[in-house]
C-alpha cells in the first residue's frame, strides 16, 4: 500500500435524499459492491471492475465493528451533494484529510446504530442556500434537534447498559444451575460412596432367625441376628 494509502469516508446510499450522481458504471446492487469518489478514481488510477481493499484508521478499533467485509468491488464512479467542494473535508485519523467517499448497500454495515444523520428542513429548499433567510431556518432546527440530543443519550445509555445487564443475569442463572447440578451430581456420588464403603466393611441387612423351645417347662423365644458376608 505505502503512498497508495489514502482515508475514504465510507457512506451508505440514502433512498430519498442526497441522491449519488452516476458518472460512470452503476450503483452497488450487492453488499460486496461499491461506488467510488469519482475524483479519487481519476486522481489514484483506479477504475471500474478494479477491488479496492479498506483497513481501520484506528489502532484500537478492527475494520470488521463497522463493516461486513474489508475488500470490496467497484462497480460505479460518481459524485455526491455531500461533497460539493475541492475538498473532501478532514478526519483525526491517517493524514487528517478525507481524499473521497466510497458509498456501499446498508446492508454492507456490520453496526446497529447509525453514526450519520441527515435532515431536511421545511421552507428551507425555497430559499437560497447559505443565505440569511436559509441559515435562519436551519438554525432554529439544529436548536430543536440539540434540545433532544441529552434525551437520545440518555436513551442509548440504559438500552446498552440494559443488554449488558440482561446478558449479565442470563450468565449468573447460567453459572447458578451449574452450581446445583453440580452439588447434586456430588450428593448422588456421596451415597454412592457410602454405600461402597459400608458394603466394604462387610455389613449387609441383618438377616434374622427366630428359634423357639421349651425350657424348664416354659415356652422360650430368641432372636439371632447375623453377619452375613
Amino acid at each position: 500500500m505505502g503512498e497508495r494509502q489514502k482515508v475514504l469516508h465510507v457512506m451508505s446510499m440514502l433512498p430519498t435524499m442526497n441522491s449519488i450522481v452516476v458518472e460512470e458504471g452503476r450503483l452497488p446492487k450487492t453488499k460486496e459492491e461499491c461506488l467510488v469518489d469519482v475524483d479519487f478514481l481519476t486522481a489514484n488510477g483506479y477504475k471500474i471492475g478494479d477491488q479496492i481493499h479498506l483497513e481501520s484508521g484506528r489502532v484500537e478499533e478492527d475494520l470488521s465493528e463497522s463493516l461486513k467485509a474489508d475488500t470490496y468491488t467497484i462497480v460505479g464512479s460518481g459524485s455526491s451533494p455531500c461533497y460539493i467542494s475541492f475538498g473532501r473535508g478532514s478526519t483525526q485519523i491517517g493524514t487528517g484529510e478525507i481524499s473521497g467517499f466510497l458509498a456501499v448497500m446498508p446492508e454492507a454495515f456490520a453496526m446497529d446504530v447509525y453514526t450519520e444523520a441527515y435532515a431536511a428542513v421545511k421552507g428551507a429548499e425555497e430559499e437560497t442556500a447559505f443565505t440569511d433567510g436559509y441559515e435562519k431556518k436551519v438554525d432554529c432546527a439544529e436548536k430543536d434537534i440539540e434540545k433532544i440530543q441529552e434525551l437520545r443519550c440518555e436513551a442509548r445509555y440504559e438500552e446498552v447498559t440494559g443488554e449488558a445487564k440482561e446478558k449479565l443475569a442470563e450468565a449468573k442463572e447460567e453459572l447458578a444451575d451449574g452450581k446445583a447440578e453440580t452439588a447434586g451430581e456430588r450428593c448422588e456420588s456421596g451415597a454412592e460412596d457410602c454405600g461402597r464403603r459400608e458394603r466394604a466393611s462387610g455389613w449387609k441387612p441383618a438377616v434374622g432367625r427366630w428359634t423357639e423351645g421349651f425350657k424348664g417347662g416354659k415356652r422360650t423365644s430368641d432372636y439371632e441376628a447375623e453377619r452375613t458376608g
